[in-house]
């Protein structure tokens, strides 16, 4: 069984299922917030591949893995169950990133992260997500994460980019110019 081409096709039919029932969206967030919980929580792989657990405990764990500040859509909840009927709990996680994919594709979606020393005001954010978007002609989903380590200016990847920025990054490669010149 190839998980990749399964869990594709669970996650196609998931997203037209969600799309039908107009929750794609509510899905979309749901199956992100899956995934981090898989990520998050690696003993709930292990109690999904437990034998002695129950159909009806181990959809409660994918339910509650999926919740969201809001009540999880009928469409999870139903996909969750339709999942455990035929045995592919193990691969969920998969599902779950698959459907994202799937989601941000048929929404012209591009993920992306930006990563700055200091937090900045909301007004340099939307206008750094602007010139992205403009640029890939795409939404961008940008998370904001703060790390200190990089000492000033920022990181940032979307798609296959990525433009590194920081002090940092400017530092390693001026060491790096340095130890290649010596050599």
């Amino acid at each position: 069984m190839d998980i990749g081409i399964v869990s594709s096709r669970y996650a196609k039919a998931l997203l037209r299922f969600a799309d039908e029932n107009e929750e794609a969206k509510q899905v979309y967030q749901e199956m992100q917030q899956m995934v981090a919980s898989f990520t998050n929580l690696p003993m709930l792989t292990h109690a999904l591949q437990n034998p002695t657990l129950s159909k009806e405990k181990k959809a409660m764990l994918l339910v509650a893995a999926a919740k969201t500040e809001q009540e999880v859509s009928i469409s999870t909840k139903r996909f969750v169950e339709l999942c455990i009927s035929h045995r592919r709990e193990n691969i969920m996680q998969f599902i779950a990133t698959s459907y994202a994919a799937h989601y941000e594709t048929a929404n012209n979606i591009l993920s992306g992260s930006l990563t700055l020393a200091h937090p900045v005001s909301e007004k340099l954010k939307e206008k750094i997500q602007a010139i992205v978007e403009a640029r890939t002609q795409k939404t961008i989903e940008m998370k904001i994460k703060i790390a200190p380590e990089i000492k000033g200016g920022f990181i940032l990847q979307y798609g296959d980019n990525r433009l590194d920025a920081s002090l940092k990054g400017q530092l390693e490669t001026l060491r790096r110019n340095l130890v290649a010149k010596t050599n």
